[in-house]
């Protein structure tokens, strides 16, 4: 993804909960990298506790932004993936009332990919989806009824990751289950190790 050669961007980088883990740290390490390189960034996710988080988080180092984390992760131990889907569009929403979606020239989001067509229709800027594993790999299908309740969010997953103006994934292994798990899709995400 080619974006104004060499100048300096403004970058914001999406993810649902700024803990502390491998995509977390992923995420940081993304949001460091580019700062290191004069770009302004900026991550936006809709939970981070301030006393459980990498230090570059806690220290300042990085600035980050919370919309959504008064909305539920889950309704009585269910529902996990319609909330997440509620939260990242409620931060989506935010963002847009806030102004602060202009101002971005490009967007990285991982993890979940719903976002991804509102981000294209609301700006012009360009955007980034890594993979770190598809999800609808991830969901147990233990009965009929989760089987059925999965149909709707894994052709979610295969339209809106359809939107990225690029999809990266982690590993080789991840491409293939990539290419297993998306087969409406025609882009070919690239590896980044």
């Amino acid at each position: 993804m080619n974006v104004n050669g060499n100048k300096a961007l403004n970058v914001a980088l999406i993810h649902p909960d700024l803990g502390i883990g491998g995509a977390e740290r992923l995420i940081v390490d993304t949001a460091l990298g580019l700062q290191d390189k004069r770009n302004e960034v900026k991550i936006f996710t809709s939970h981070c506790d301030p006393h459980h988080c990498f230090e570059e988080v806690k220290d300042g180092t990085l600035k980050y932004q919370v919309f959504g984390d008064q909305l539920p992760t889950n309704l009585k131990g269910k529902f996990f993936i319609v909330c997440s889907n509620i939260r990242q569009l409620y931060l989506i929403w935010k963002m847009y009332r806030s102004g602060q979606l202009k101002h971005y020239d490009v967007f990285i989001v991982d993890q979940l990919s719903t976002c991804v067509p509102l981000l294209h229709t609301l700006t012009d800027a360009k955007i980034l989806f890594y993979c770190h594993f598809p999800d609808q790999l991830l969901a147990k299908r233990t009965s009929l009824m989760k089987k059925m309740y999965r149909i709707p969010f894994d052709l979610l997953e295969q339209f809106t990751v359809s939107a990225a103006d690029e999809v990266v994934v982690n590993s080789k292994f991840t491409k293939e289950m990539y290419h297993q798990s998306f087969n409406f899709l025609s882009n070919e995400p690239n590896v980044i190790y």
